[in-house]
């Protein structure tokens, strides 16, 4: 075999740098309003370094923002593998879940993701809008006050929850929150 006819030589994080081309890539292509290409780049940087769980969950993002939920599913399953006390996979998942009806599910989720973050106001909130869709709303109060509670200055957040306090027929309380 000729020099010519042999494949190219790759240093030592070569397939990390070009698993972050890609995913510039799809970085680009998704700013640019192009999911199916940000799509293709994101699967290419995880071919490229599947141990980057930065990769896995971007393109699990942009199967869940292409209403692919059963991929995005398993891309989210599989990043949970490689990082289980990251919140981000259990947040994606409870996200999907929670777009396609399954609000217990989702609650679980959003719980496990709030035991590894329970700073995070965000994910409060989301536990609250999932409890809200599977149980009512005395059980979405708590998590939403604790939503409240870590993100005071949020609007939204104080307005569902005085939304939440009208239909316990607490319009007092409600008050507080407008």
């Amino acid at each position: 075999m000729s020099t010519d006819e042999r494949p190219p030589v790759r240093k030592r994080g070569q397939k990390k740098e070009d698993a972050a081309a890609s995913r510039a890539r799809a970085d680009q292509s998704l700013a640019e309003g192009n999911v199916q290409e940000a799509l293709q780049h994101y699967k290419e940087a995880v071919r490229k370094d599947e141990h980057d769980v930065r990769n896995r969950m971007s393109l699990a993002d942009c199967y869940a923002l292409s209403e692919q939920g059963p991929q995005a599913v398993d891309e989210y399953r599989k990043a949970l593998k490689t990082q289980p006390n990251q919140a981000g996979p259990h947040v994606g998942l409870g996200e999907v879940y929670r777009r396609y009806g399954r609000h217990r599910a989702a609650v679980l989720r959003f719980r496990q993701a709030v035991e590894i973050e329970p700073e995070n106001g965000c994910i409060w909130f989301k536990r609250a809008d999932s409890i809200l869709a599977s149980e009512g709303p005395a059980s979405a109060l708590e998590p939403g006050l604790k939503a409240v509670e870590l993100a005071p200055d949020d609007p939204f957040y104080r307005f569902w929850v005085g939304e939440l306090l009208m239909g316990l027929e607490q319009p007092e309380a409600a008050v507080e929150h407008y």
